[in-house]
């Protein structure tokens, strides 16, 4: 890896290009992204396709559970609750026992 010093400038950071690309399934966007990360300059490729597969049932569930403990949070908190929304959340999600996971992080469970 090449470490280059650009007179004036110290980082760059965001979206340096971008390029939009329509196919049958849908929109694809192919981005070059730089950040600094480290006190290092790095740039990523990086591609967003549309999803080609439905969501499956835990995966609505999850989304159904994550709004329903969203709604509740924010209207205790417009109700004059002080506590920290961590605090309201977790007390939430306990109260609608969803279940609990215990897969890896990132799995979605019921």
């Amino acid at each position: 890896m090449a470490n280059c010093d650009f007179l004036g400038v110290a980082n760059v950071s965001g979206t340096l290009s971008k390029r939009t690309i329509r196919t049958h399934d849908g929109i694809i966007t192919r981005r070059v992204v730089a950040c600094v990360r480290n006190g290092k300059q790095r740039i990523y490729f990086r591609e967003d396709k549309p999803r080609t597969k439905k969501l499956s049932k835990a995966e609505v569930n999850a989304h159904l559970n994550f709004a329903t403990i969203a709604v509740e949070v924010a209207r205790r908190m417009a109700d004059g609750d002080t506590r920290p929304r961590k605090l309201i959340w977790a007390e939430v999600k306990a109260a609608h026992s969803f279940g609990t996971c215990t897969r890896k992080a990132g799995a979605i469970c019921n």
